[in-house]
């Protein structure tokens, strides 16, 4: 299964409008810039509570900036799509 696949049954599983999902992952560097692209990128999208979370792979030694900056990235995420999707930011650090 390739990668466009694995995210278009993702998205019709939790139900997110799928040209969201996707300007999401695709645009990653232009929604949020350089410096935070560079540390971390999106990994996947989940349900909490009634609304979506997208989960962020981040650097290792980075997750406490990224942390701090989650709000500034939803803002960030909201702005570039004009509409609220996520309720949260999660961050797991792979190495």
């Amino acid at each position: 299964m390739n990668f466009p696949t694995q995210i278009m049954n993702v998205v019709k599983k939790i139900k997110i409008n799928p040209p969201d999902y996707q300007r999401v992952f695709y645009n990653w560097s232009q929604i949020v810039g350089g410096h935070y692209s560079k540390l971390c990128s999106p990994y996947k999208v989940s349900n909490l509570n009634g609304g979506k979370i997208l989960i962020l792979k981040v650097e290792k030694g980075c997750s406490m900036e990224i942390l701090h900056e989650t709000g500034k990235i939803l803002s960030l995420i909201h702005k570039f799509l004009g509409q609220k999707v996520f309720i949260h930011i999660k961050v797991i650090q792979i190495d």
